[in-house]
């Protein structure tokens, strides 16, 4: 059976956002007739009021907001700060009494609406919030989905930019929610008058023939290493079997503390090792970008920890090498290597999914005697992470895993190469520039060798 992207809830996000950057360059940056702005007005009155949460909305004010409109300059500053706000706004600190602001483009500041909170199913019914200035129409899922049918017709008449599937993907990696409640997007493209609208999209880019892996998973296998405090570090490759040994070892430990000292109720404010990957202590790469940068920049969950990094080039000798291509595959290795943490994910896993079952991961130590590597293919990551999946009795979660990543169970014969140093050139952009090469020489003077400034925006997919 083929796994479908829409039964993702990272696949969702991404056929949502490549129709809204198509929209976006046919209508500029705010219109307040389209599927961005319906899914935000439906996203404000569809939160929840538990007061953990609040969504500032502007309008436009004084005998400017015309001009300000038609040039757009507004709306895209506060686009930007509101992109920022929200990747600030992702980690566990804001779980409790703290607020997430989303600026919307073209409206002043008006009371905030709460947010939503987890074991809670969002109104079917859309409500007005107070403080919340009305629109003209009342935007429920219906018409959402109908503005996406509209959106992925308009998909099929013209070439898609690859920059648009390279940054479709980016946001739904950085937008995934693993530790906390999916944010309202996620929750409304969950939706089924929704997600059915979005299979057009999907049947479209499968007509066009879109091969998913090169969008991240493509070319040399990339080691990135992020260089922290301007501290240049080495990609140190510790013996495997030692890693994976400390591994279980914390592993097992942590569960049992937590069996000791949580509450069983799902719902109590605890957090914990929420991530369902191999330990971070065995190597790990990513392919390149379909405009030849390093997959890791866009697609490192949660968002790079610095705007510096060190790349090296790995030569990998044959290996076996296990690619999950699906939930059904993560599922036959959960089940053929269990390891039960319930008591370490209960709550996190309950926030994203609602769901308080029994949760086991790999024994990655085990998997290790079978498979020297396991990589998650984009289309295994964009169909099965951030959802729980059925092993039998129990379930499961990818969570923490980049779409395209691998990480080395036996790095025994694995050739790590000389370093490159590449710098975000502008932080919060997708961008990154190449600044000096294998050799340790800086190219910060030429032009020719910046990575991330040539590409996708002229390269079109059809």
């Amino acid at each position: 059976m083929t796994s479908r992207l829409v039964n993702g809830p990272r696949g969702r996000r991404f056929l949502y956002e490549l129709l809204a950057r198509a929209e976006q360059r046919e209508n500029g940056e705010y219109n307040e007739n389209s599927l961005v702005s319906a899914m935000w007005d439906l996203s404000i009155r569809l939160t929840r009021d538990d007061g953990s949460h609040a969504v500032a909305t502007f309008e436009w004010t004084g005998e400017e907001a015309g001009a300000s409109k038609r040039k757009g300059n507004t709306g895209r500053l506060i686009g930007r700060i509101r992109k920022k706000w929200m990747a600030r706004s992702r980690g566990p600190w804001h779980r409790s009494g703290s607020f997430r602001f989303g600026l919307k483009p073209g409206w002043a500041a008006h009371a905030p609406a709460a947010g939503y909170t987890s074991g809670q199913s969002f109104n079917p019914v859309p409500h007005w919030k107070e403080g919340v200035p009305p629109v003209r129409d009342l935007v429920t899922s219906a018409k959402v989905a109908v503005l996406i049918r509209e959106a992925s017709k308009r998909l099929g008449e013209e070439k898609i930019p690859m920059s648009d599937l390279v940054q479709a993907l980016a946001e739904s990696v950085i937008s995934a929610r693993y530790w906390q409640e999916p944010d309202m997007i996620d929750i409304i493209l969950s939706d089924p008058v929704v997600a059915d609208a979005l299979r057009d999209s999907e049947e479209m880019l499968e007509l066009l023939g879109l091969d998913f892996e090169m969008l991240a998973g493509g070319g040399v296998e990339l080691a990135a290493t992020w260089l922290i405090d301007e501290i240049d570090s080495q990609c140190v490759v510790k013996p495997s079997e030692q890693v994976l040994d400390a591994w279980l070892k914390s592993t097992v430990a942590r569960t049992e503390s937590a069996t000791r000292e949580r509450p069983d109720d799902p719902t109590a404010n605890w957090s914990g090792h929420w991530w369902s990957t191999p330990p971070r202590g065995l190597l790990v790469s990513n392919g390149e970008t379909v405009d030849g940068d390093p997959a890791a920049f866009s697609c490192t969950e949660d968002g790079p920890i610095s705007t510096r990094a060190e790349i090296r080039e790995l030569t990998v000798p044959e290996k076996r090498v296990l690619v999950i291509e699906n939930a059904e595959d993560w599922a036959e290795l959960s089940k053929r290597f269990p390891l039960d943490i319930t008591a370490e994910v209960r709550h996190d896993w309950f926030r994203v999914t609602g769901l308080d079952v029994t949760w086991i991961i790999p024994n990655w130590r085990d998997v290790a005697r079978e498979w020297d590597g396991v990589k998650l293919s984009v289309r295994g990551y964009l169909t099965s992470a951030t959802r729980a999946i059925d092993v039998g009795d129990n379930a499961s979660m990818i969570a923490g895993w980049g779409p395209g990543e691998t990480f080395w169970l036996n790095g025994e014969g694995i050739f790590v190469g000389e370093s490159e140093i590449w710098e975000q050139s502008n932080v919060g952009d997708l961008l990154w520039e190449r600044v000096s090469n294998r050799h340790g020489e800086n190219l910060e003077d030429d032009e020719t060798a910046l990575g991330g400034n040539e590409g996708p925006e002229d390269q079109l997919f059809n």
